[in-house]
């Protein structure tokens, strides 16, 4: 089948076996932009794990940056030795819907909690 060479903009009476698309007028608009990654993440709740994409923090220096970009309190006081393995940078007092509330902060430390979230920058 070819395709009708000068197409109304009102519906005609003959059946198709597929939709068409009705007619534009104005060309499409320009695409969108890519998207855009964030540096910085704070992951769900008791997940010890990074999303895909992100990695782990575990120096003071990055840490004190992502909660920066976050807008989250960098408790300094409550990091631990950074050369411990498990070592991450994370968030306090994370809600069970995953939102900070007035006593979150983050820290490096291996002693996070159930009510903490890991704060990962993207690889």
């Amino acid at each position: 089948l070819e395709p009708t060479q000068n197409p109304t903009l009102e519906p005609t009476s003959n059946l198709t076996l597929e939709p068409t698309p009705n007619p534009t007028l104005e060309p499409a608009p320009d695409p969108t932009s890519a998207p855009t990654i964030k540096l910085f993440v704070v992951q769900e709740r008791k997940l010890d794990s990074c999303p895909k994409g992100y990695k782990a923090i575990t120096d003071a220096k990055t840490c004190k940056r992502a909660s920066v970009y976050l807008k989250i309190k960098y408790n300094r006081a409550e990091n631990a030795n950074a050369l411990r393995s498990s070592t991450v940078c994370f968030v306090t007092n994370v809600s069970y819907k995953g939102k900070l509330g007035p006593h979150s902060a983050s820290r490096l430390n291996w002693n996070h909690w159930e009510s903490s979230a890991w704060i990962c920058q993207s690889k």
